[in-house]
């Protein structure tokens, strides 16, 4: 038995408008930048090379400091916690007075719950990506 037009229209049309609220959101994120899953999929090793040139810079446990990254020409900030765990957070989106968001690596002992204390200009933590990662922003709006 054959299809009818009117079934494989219905088809089409159902096909396309997935198509599009999938589409949307993937060409959106990557394009802007914006952290999440999506962003962290494609970028994963952009970041990971960021946090292994971050810990590369052997700041001292206890200190914080602001390091601007070659890689990428991502501004990095790095924290370390007196048991010698890192916290580095970067920006991936800067949209000036609107705000920015990256994301943040966390390497500590029992750091299955969200960090007290993240460092640099990202103070608000977002969702989960994975074990040691997280997303931040100060967005303004």
């Amino acid at each position: 038995m054959r299809p009818t037009p009117a079934a494989l229209r219905r088809v089409s049309i159902v096909g396309s408008l997935l198509a599009i609220l999938l589409g949307v959101p993937l060409v959106w994120q990557s394009y802007w930048r914006l952290p999440g899953q999506i962003d962290f999929f494609l970028h994963a090793a952009e970041y990971a090379k960021i946090v292994q040139t971050a810990k590369a810079l052997r700041v001292a446990p206890g200190a914080k400091q602001a390091y601007t990254s070659m890689v990428g020409k991502r501004k990095v900030w790095i924290a370390r916690s007196k048991e010698c765990g890192y916290a580095i957070s970067f920006v991936t989106t800067d949209w000036g007075h609107m705000g920015t968001s990256g994301y943040l690596y966390v390497e500590a002992p029992g750091a299955e719950d969200a960090p007290g204390e993240i460092p640099g200009e990202l103070p608000f933590i977002g969702t989960r990506i994975n074990h040691n990662w997280w997303t931040v922003y100060n967005n303004q709006w």
